[in-house]
């Protein structure tokens, strides 16, 4: 089955299904509105007038004025009959119409109820039904989907093969058995920051495909393009909350790999407004594999937010990698900007390679603590050694940071009321919940 079709939510499927009309009677689903049958009566019955004053016109009438010709016409049925039957066929079709518009719609209706019916069986994958497409990038489409039995919103990534590396059948193989042991592992973490995994799968032709929760709110890439950079509260915040999900992947030996704003989301959480949830673990790597299962040839991660000794491609990648990424994050947070832009992706890698990044304060009108600056330097160094050396120490020095005021539940709720998107469909549930608790008493210091 091709998923990524451009059919994905354009044609609109005719349902099999019985419903009563206004008079009470049963009305077939092949039938037209008593107004749609008026109309398309009318036009047919003058189409058929036409029609057959047409054919009289051109194959009869002319003959009937000169004796000659009258008698060389009938001489012959052959020189009459075609104009004669078609004269009669326009006569009858005005005469009845209705049999006519009844044939035609029957005709085309099982013929769309047939396309509509191949074109939802095509988007089914497992016990999910595809609904509407959501959005699509390199790695492949993200599509809002449903359970066939439960009705259980959900979204479903689709990922082709060939960007994950698989070339051939060998290599899809093992893409295959990576894919599923990330998949397992993933599904087996337990922070409440962590997108929460329903099931996963490859589809006949080789595309990977994982079902997730669906999400309410907005990623970190599209919030501070929405808004602008965040206050140092409300990115402190956030970046505790990805420790968490981290500090559980890499005790487990999981690293994400891809760390960007557009793999973060900030959600709406139950009544919990500003909730972070960490993505794409589907596509992360563990640090012990064996050879024959590492798919090496696949250029993991995002140039602008890529660790040195990832994009190096270097031995022993581990988990500070994805906190040099959280660096970049915060840093994304605090400016607006990323840390390293080249002009292609290798000068964005070399730059992340040599050169040392610029203080955010210096890019940024917020003012940003010092001990606050000190870390996301601490994360953007060069060196592994240099940085935090795991999720939980860098979660216990933002822990120490003094910052002016706290983020509460109050200023989470307002900033959802004032940048709430016009997109209802993007969005479907309600950003703001009039009942949220206001929070505590803004403080100085977090705790």
């Amino acid at each position: 089955m091709d998923l990524a079709t451009e059919a994905h939510s354009q044609t609109t499927l005719i349902r099999a299904e019985s419903a009563g009309s206004h008079s009470g009677r049963r009305t077939n689903w092949w039938t037209l509105p008593a107004d749609m049958l008026g109309e398309s009566v009318r036009r047919i019955r003058v189409l058929a007038w036409l029609y057959a004053l047409a054919y009289f016109l051109a194959g009869m009438f002319p003959a009937l004025f000169d004796a000659d010709d009258r008698a060389r016409m009938f001489a012959e049925s052959s020189t009459w009959a075609p104009a004669a039957a078609s004269v009669a066929g326009g006569i009858v079709v005005a005469l009845f119409p209705y049999i006519i518009v009844l044939i035609m719609v029957y005709v085309g209706s099982r013929v769309v109820y047939r396309l509509g019916t191949a074109v939802r069986e095509a988007r089914e994958l497992g016990s999910y039904r595809l609904k509407e497409r959501l959005g699509a990038g390199g790695m492949g489409e993200v599509w809002r989907a449903e359970h066939r039995m439960l009705a259980r919103p959900a979204a479903i990534k689709l990922i082709r093969p060939e960007v994950l590396g698989a070339r051939d059948a060998d290599s899809r193989d093992l893409m295959v058995h990576r894919f599923e042991r990330e998949a397992q592992a993933t599904a087996l973490m337990r922070s409440a920051h962590t997108v929460e995994l329903y099931d996963f799968g490859v589809t006949d032709e080789g595309t990977f495909y994982y079902v997730m929760e669906l999400l309410d709110g907005l990623d970190l890439a599209n919030l501070v393009r929405r808004a602008g950079p965040i206050p140092p509260e409300r990115a402190v915040h956030f970046l505790r909350q990805i420790c968490d999900s981290l500090a559980e992947a890499h005790e487990a030996g999981l690293i994400h790999r891809d760390i960007k704003p557009a793999n973060i989301y900030a959600c709406h959480h139950g009544r919990i407004l500003d909730f972070v949830k960490v993505l794409d673990f589907g596509l992360g790597k563990p640090d012990e594999v064996v050879d024959d299962l590492t798919a090496d040839r696949v250029a993991g991660g995002t140039p602008a937010f890529m660790a040195p000794e990832q994009a190096l491609g270097e031995p022993g990648v581990d988990g500070r990698s994805d906190l040099y990424a959280v660096g970049c994050v915060a840093y994304w947070l605090l400016t607006g900007t990323v840390v390293f832009e080249g002009k292609t992706a290798m000068e964005t890698i070399v730059m992340h390679v040599n050169q040392e990044p610029e203080p955010p304060s210096h890019r940024s009108g917020l003012s940003i603590p010092p001990d606050l600056e000190a870390i996301v330097l601490a994360c953007l160094a060069k060196s592994p050694d240099a940085r935090p050396q795991t999720a939980d120490e860098l979660a216990a020095r933002l822990d120490s940071v003094t910052l002016r005021t706290e983020w509460t539940p109050v200023m989470a709720r307002e900033w959802w009321r004032t940048h709430r998107s016009p997109n209802p469909v993007e969005f479907p549930a309600p950003l703001i919940n009039r009942e949220q608790a206001e929070g505590d008493s803004p403080g100085t210091k977090r705790r």
